[in-house]
């Protein structure tokens, strides 16, 4: 690391690089770790959440008559709901800081999920995952924020793809209570209530967030809030047997903070060189993997079962390839880390979208299955990547704000958009021409990437986010 002290900044200017160099020089402690645990049980409570429509919808048609319009409707009325619940949580985060948004969000999709069991038709359910989306939307930049914010440069890909790994994981929760809800005979009825009961006790998480989960440094130095983050890095410190070095400052991560020490910032910077064409790259290699991702979340037991799988079988086929592709996640940050992140990220769409073809050519069986786990793999293997590279975009000030505003526009258009026309084109298509359309749309999403997009990995986030093109 390159250190020197620079008398020519102001008091405060210095202290704040040299907190900041600390924090990129300290290992991931058990503090740190602590922090990491409790951000990724937060996004296996809302990927239980999230994913529980696609079972839901299973034993919902059996109990509600469901044309194909409504069950579009229900299925991207919780997206729609993320995608507005967006709009405001990025500003809010950069406002209030990064934990009280996530603590509200968290309430919000938790209480609104509960008060599902109590509807009596598609329409309340309708309105209730919308609100339960509100929630959502509040919550999904928050934890990669958070790591990014506390875990050190050369390590924060990895820490991102180990959380990240156990969410992609727990995407499997919810198919297994559909299948156990199956398997002990329960009505249909009954077996979505109680996966809405289920996300709803997920809850008590509330408390243990609030006593436990610090403030983002980096949101907390912006607010001059120095002593409270002086005494978290000696604490991280002293659990890493490090020295209190106040003369430890990181060259280029100083002429980051110097180059933003005066400037306002706010919605139109990114709408301005160079973040107007940062976002559109970073939200381009996002929606790679999103398509695959929605399109399986909340129709995959349904194309599967189109295409020869009973419905038990669909419900564990789809959780089983959530968990494959959290190991690829795991060689993703491995990767990102020592590769570079475009180099990396694009390997691995180029790979799923190869493999999505091939399940669109009717191969036999077994051959399918492979291609299946393949385009899994890597596809959304490397869906965490892509969120912590969006989030590399973009100063501290600015950082939520850019975030989320790429969850606006991608989940809008994949999530919402895509999803409601899915069942249509399903009748159409057929579940092999989607999968072949799929593969298309994620080569076609990662070539900015590949062409134009910034190295990250190895950077502070002070240093990728500036206004400097890096090479």
């Amino acid at each position: 690391m390159n250190t020197q002290t620079h008398p020519q900044l102001g008091e405060l200017g210095q202290v704040e690089a040299n907190l900041l160099a600390r924090l990129d020089n300290i290992p991931i402690t058990r503090g740190i770790w602590t922090i990491i645990g409790l951000v990724t049980m937060v996004w296996i409570i809302e990927a239980f959440d999230i994913g529980m429509i696609g079972s839901a919808l299973v034993f919902l048609k059996q109990t509600w008559p469901l044309t194909s319009a409504q069950t579009g409707m229900l299925g991207s009325a919780g997206t729609f709901g993320i995608v507005i619940g967006l709009l405001p949580a990025g500003w809010l985060a950069d406002r209030y800081g990064r934990k009280k948004v996530l603590l509200v969000g968290v309430t919000v999709f938790s209480a609104f999920t509960y008060f599902g069991v109590f509807t009596t038709n598609i329409n309340q359910l309708a309105v209730l995952r919308f609100v339960a989306g509100l929630g959502e939307g509040a919550v999904f930049t928050a934890p990669y924020l958070i790591i990014a914010e506390f875990v050190n440069k050369k390590r924060r890909g990895e820490a991102v793809g180990w959380a990240n790994f156990l969410l992609t994981a727990a995407y499997v929760l919810p198919n297994a209570a559909g299948v156990w809800t199956m398997h002990r005979g329960f009505s249909a009825a009954l077996s979505w209530h109680i996966l809405f009961s289920i996300g709803g006790a997920l809850i008590i998480i509330v408390p243990v967030l609030w006593l436990w989960l610090p403030e983002s440094p980096r949101f907390l130095l912006k607010r001059g809030k120095v002593d409270e983050v002086r005494r978290m890095i000696e604490r991280f410190e002293d659990e890493a047997r490090l020295p209190h070095d106040t003369a430890l400052t990181n060259a280029d991560t100083l002429s980051a903070i110097q180059a933003a020490a005066d400037r306002r910032w706010g919605f139109r910077d990114l709408l301005r060189q160079p973040y107007l064409k940062r976002a559109f790259v970073s939200y381009c290699a996002l929606g790679s993997p999103l398509a695959l991702f929605y399109a399986m979340l909340v129709y995959g037991p349904t194309i599967f079962a189109q295409m020869g799988f009973g419905s038990s079988n669909s419900l564990l086929y789809v959780g089983c390839l959530q968990v494959v592709s959290g190991f690829g996640t795991i060689l993703a940050s491995f990767c990102s880390d020592r590769f570079g992140r475009p180099k990396t990220h694009a390997t691995f769409m180029f790979i799923a979208a190869v493999c999505l073809v091939l399940v669109g050519l009717q191969l036999p069986t077994p051959f399918m299955i492979a291609a299946a786990v393949m385009a899994w793999f890597f596809g959304l293997g490397g869906f965490a990547m892509s969120k912590l590279y969006m989030s590399e975009q973009f100063p501290t000030q600015l950082r939520a704000t850019g975030a989320a505003t790429g969850e606006v526009v991608t989940r809008f258009l994949l999530g919402v958009v895509m999803v409601y026309y899915i069942p249509a084109l399903l009748k159409v298509l057929h579940a092999q021409g989607l999968f072949m359309i799929f593969g298309l749309a994620m080569a076609l999403l990662v070539l900015p990437l590949l062409l134009v997009g910034i190295e990250t990995a190895g950077r502070s986030v002070e240093e990728t986010g500036k206004d400097g093109i890096l090479s």
